[in-house]
């Protein structure tokens, strides 16, 4: 019996992580920007794939076929089929704890 690989995929301060499945009352939405950058302006954005958002507000990204995660400053990367959940990289401040990192 073989396990499937888990797949992660980094661009930047965000990760794709591979999931076995869509969460339970997930709606697909069709906005293609998985994080918008306060500073730039840029945003890193899914081609090729549907999002959708959990009931938790995280947002995943459903691949089916070609798909590339895609943003101005960074190399943009092909992403195999496969559901994923988009984890934003989380910074530590000593006063404010924990917050979300903008490029």
């Amino acid at each position: 019996m073989s396990e499937k690989k888990s797949v992660i995929v980094r661009q930047g301060d965000v990760l794709l992580k591979s999931r076995s499945s869509l969460p339970r009352g997930s709606r697909k939405i069709s906005d293609e920007v998985l994080a918008r950058g306060e500073t730039t302006g840029h945003s890193h954005r899914i081609v090729g794939a549907q999002v959708y958002r959990a009931p938790s507000d995280r947002l995943l990204v459903v691949v089916e076929g070609e798909a590339s995660l895609v943003h101005e400053e960074h190399k943009h990367l092909q992403i195999p089929k496969g559901i994923y959940e988009v984890i934003h990289q989380r910074e530590y401040d000593p006063l404010q704890h924990q917050r979300t990192v903008h490029d």
